[in-house]
């Protein structure tokens, strides 16, 4: 079992992250995990005009190094700085309305044109990072699971309704689909569409990828039969392409308790296998002995955010 942790990149300096490095290997862990943007937090605070890290590759060397792994984070439909841009439009929820941001969730719909641009640049990126996983986080259609429910039997989920999402659907089915209301009536066929948008964008990075190229894709601590219906993501389709799943199991201990997680990750073994599956974990600041709520030994691997 490898144990990857990740390291607060808007800290970077080389002194603090060496101090880091030593500490973690103190505690056993095997690997860091690098973000390559920016947090949304960061980049308010110092208006900065690029997401990017440009240290990722001194950091990934100095860990090498030092005898440990790393894992690349990215945030793929999730940026502030393009909800900076001025030819961006927001995601349109089934109200109709502008899709209103979370502190630190700015959803960014898969069919906005500035999404497919900045996913071009985030293939073009890793083409010049060597590292053991690529970690894809947010990368689903808009929808903030840890605030918003969504029940499988909604008439009208509140998905993204844009303009892009409506004229993509309509060229898809053949049909106008003027607004947010009309999507009722072609619901099945409108589940099936988001799933297949996301799927060739996964499809897209794995071609780009190198065979020694691994990656994670991060998802909602849900059952996977609901995850298609809530972000457009299929889970089971992605680990046919040798592609790990990590369920979030960020979950507030003293209201629900560790048999939580560990009644998420037995949902996720009805469908996937153990070296498909890498839990990911919240740890405490300046905790690096967190009690697992599972067995560890059954996982390949473990991330702790």
């Amino acid at each position: 079992m490898s144990k990857y942790i990740k390291y607060n990149t808007d800290k970077y300096n080389q002194k603090n992250y060496l101090k880091f490095i030593d500490t973690i290997k103190l505690n056993r862990f095997d690997g860091i995990i690098l973000p390559l943007f920016r947090s949304i937090e960061t980049i308010k605070k110092y208006n900065f005009k690029t997401e990017y890290y440009t240290q990722i590759n001194k950091m990934i060397s100095l860990a090498e190094s030092n005898g440990l792994k790393t894992a690349i984070h990215i945030d793929v439909f999730n940026s502030y700085q393009i909800w900076q841009h001025d030819n961006f439009s927001a995601p349109i929820t089934h109200l109709g309305l502008n899709y209103s941001p979370d502190s630190n969730y700015y959803p960014i719909c898969p069919n906005n044109p500035l999404s497919i641009d900045r996913f071009e640049n985030i293939i073009k990126r890793l083409s010049t990072i060597k590292t053991n996983y690529i970690i894809l986080d947010n990368f689903n259609f808009p929808f903030n699971w840890i605030k918003e429910k969504l029940d499988i039997q909604h008439k009208l989920p509140p998905y993204c309704y844009c303009p892009f999402c409506l004229t993509e659907f309509s060229t898809e089915i053949g049909r106008i689909i003027s607004n947010h209301i009309d999507f009722y009536e072609v619901l099945p066929e409108w589940l099936e569409w988001r799933t297949n948008v996301i799927y060739k964008y996964f499809i897209e990075l794995v071609e780009s990828l190198s065979e020694d190229d691994k990656l994670i894709i991060l998802t909602p601590p849900l059952h996977l039969i609901d995850i298609p219906f809530t972000i457009g993501q299929l889970p089971i389709s992605f680990s046919e392409a040798e592609t790990k799943i990590s369920p979030k199991l960020f979950y507030n201990k003293k209201n629900e308790g560790s048999a939580w997680a560990t009644n998420i990750l037995n949902l996720y073994n009805l469908d996937l296998t153990k070296e498909h599956i890498v839990p990911a974990l919240h740890i405490e600041k300046d905790n690096t002995k967190e009690i697992l709520p599972f067995n560890s030994d059954d996982y390949e691997d473990i991330l702790y955010y």
